[in-house]
């Protein structure tokens, strides 16, 4: 899949992701305000067919293949969009990894034991809810199983709200809190007696308590156009978007501040959501989220900084290496006595390394040159390129299209993408295999391919295998005098283009390289 059409689909797929989780959280939120008593049972057997649908949303082939379009691509996204498919990726990595008949029947529980809990609170009579609390317990601890068997459920649950956070973590934490908190909790009751709270438990009429929510909303500046305070037995906040937001409370009429504090509490929450950025709209609803979005970029630039680092430690061992090479075959030649059968073989040596030193200094100053200068796009006939092309590879048994339409690009750097794509073929194939340059139009795009049936490239390699001086086989590569700059080179060269390189491979089948350029219009800009 190309990352256009990834990106379009990736649109597609939030507005119908949004649209289920919209639905099942408007049944919940009549479900626990407004819904008659009895409604619970077929609620529950809706929630649980929307979670199915949601399931085969997620996990559908269409979503996985660009899902994986937006990972490969990563480095070419805004970080909204980074951060969109990172996460839906987690999302879908965890979702079907549990059987679908499992996370239905498991979201139709949620919804059940939700309505008898709520029943059993305003009766005064969880034993009604102990059963159901088994079966939930249950239930989690297959789905936390079903998505990271290695780990402990709980923590697999927390990870869920708080990403890395883990039961060790938080009894740490709770330990350390208990040891103050629990004294204080004791000198509280001891000393209860000083409160007089009776003023807080007088008769407040339920219509009072009501305007009073109303004028603490508009005090707190919550946009009653898009919020609005409901009631349910446990106060909570849910929100759809950040045009609708929904609070509730409860009221008590021989206590005030039951509600009062509720609706400060709830409508604190009301007000972050309100005002989420709309660039997040959909994407990131709390402020964990925030937070690792900020983490994510702390990490972005620890890893620019380890790439720089990695970029010159080995760039000093290119360097090193074949100059060892020729200072010792030359001091062998200054300072030994040799046959001419070892002159040559010093002398052969010598020039081979000299060879590689100079395609480095070639390929790195083309690879600083791409990042400092601009490139004037101009009409391109590629059928024009075809003779240069077997002009620089010679001992490459090369095959080219007949027939290929003109594109918008330079010829020189198209040129120079294509030689190392095909020579990089070369290498990895059998003495005389043929490598095919292919060539695909689809509208005014034109997909330029390099395909062998060589060695193939291990798929955890292929995102590495496009950073300076990175070899898979390293031997191999320097033995063929190569420098482990010729995919990094294309890669910016594609960049410079517009485009990126698409690698597709498989170990012992061979490799296919694409780039994809437009077609020349001559009313171009």
């Amino acid at each position: 899949m190309e990352l256009n059409t990834a990106l379009q689909k990736l649109k597609e797929y939030e507005r119908r992701g949004f649209a289920l989780s919209h639905a099942s959280g408007l049944m919940y939120y009549d479900g626990a305000t407004t819904a008659p008593k009895g409604s619970a049972g077929v609620r529950a057997i809706t929630l649980g067919e929307l979670s199915r649908i949601s399931y085969e949303h997620t996990t559908a082939k269409e979503s996985i293949e660009m899902l994986e379009c937006l990972m490969a691509h990563s480095d070419e996204l805004d970080p909204v969009t980074r951060r969109k498919a990172s996460e839906l990726y987690r999302d879908y990595e965890r979702t079907h990894r549990v059987p679908i008949e499992e996370f239905v029947a498991h979201q139709q529980l949620c919804s059940e034991a939700d309505s008898v809990w709520h029943e059993a609170k305003v009766k005064d009579d969880f034993s009604m809810f102990e059963p159901y609390l088994q079966k939930m317990f249950d239930s989690t601890k297959r789905m936390a199983l079903y998505m990271e068997p290695d780990k402990r459920p709980y923590d697999t649950m927390l990870d869920n709200f708080e990403r890395g956070l883990t039961a060790s973590a938080c009894d740490a934490f709770f330990d350390t809190l208990k040891k103050r908190l629990v004294p204080l909790m004791h000198k509280v009751v001891e000393h209860g007696d000083r409160v007089n709270d009776a003023p807080l438990r007088q008769s407040f009429p339920i219509a009072k308590q009501k305007e009073l929510s109303s004028y603490l909303m508009d005090v707190m500046g919550i946009d009653r156009d898009h919020c609005i305070l409901g009631e349910t037995e446990h106060p909570f906040t849910t929100d759809f978007s950040k045009y609708d937001v929904r609070i509730t409370t409860h009221y008590y009429e021989n206590n005030f501040a039951a509600s009062l504090y509720s609706v400060i509490h709830e409508g604190g929450h009301a007000l972050y959501e309100l005002h989420t950025g709309d660039e997040l709209e959909n994407v990131s609803q709390s402020f964990d989220k925030m937070a690792d979005a900020v983490q994510e970029k702390i990490a972005d630039l620890e890893a620019d900084v380890q790439r720089r680092e990695d970029f010159v430690g080995a760039f000093t061992h290119e360097l090193k290496t074949p100059m060892t090479s020729i200072i010792g075959y030359a001091d062998m030649l200054h300072t030994m006595q040799t046959d001419p059968d070892e002159q040559r073989e010093a002398a052969a040596a010598i020039v081979h390394e000299g060879r590689r030193l100079e395609a480095l200094s070639r390929k790195l100053l083309a690879l600083l040159g791409l990042n400092e200068e601009g490139v004037e796009l101009t009409a391109v006939p590629l059928p024009a390129l075809w003779p240069r092309l077997h002009a620089a590879c010679p001992d490459v048994t090369l095959r080219t299209p007949a027939a290929a339409p003109t594109v918008r690009g330079d010829a020189d750097l198209l040129l120079d993408l294509l030689c190392n794509l095909v020579q990089n073929a070369a290498k990895a194939s059998a003495p005389g295999a043929p490598v095919l340059v292919l060539c695909a139009q689809a509208g005014d795009a034109v997909t330029l391919t390099v395909a062998d049936r060589g060695c193939g490239i291990p798929p955890e390699l292929i995102p590495r295998v496009t950073e300076p001086f990175y070899m898979v086989d390293k031997s191999r590569a320097r033995r063929q005098g190569g420098s482990g700059l010729g995919l990094a080179l294309c890669q910016r060269i594609a960049a410079a283009h517009g485009s990126a390189l698409r690698i597709e491979s498989e170990p012992g089948r061979g490799t296919r390289v694409s780039v994809t350029l437009p077609v020349w219009k001559e009313d171009a800009p």
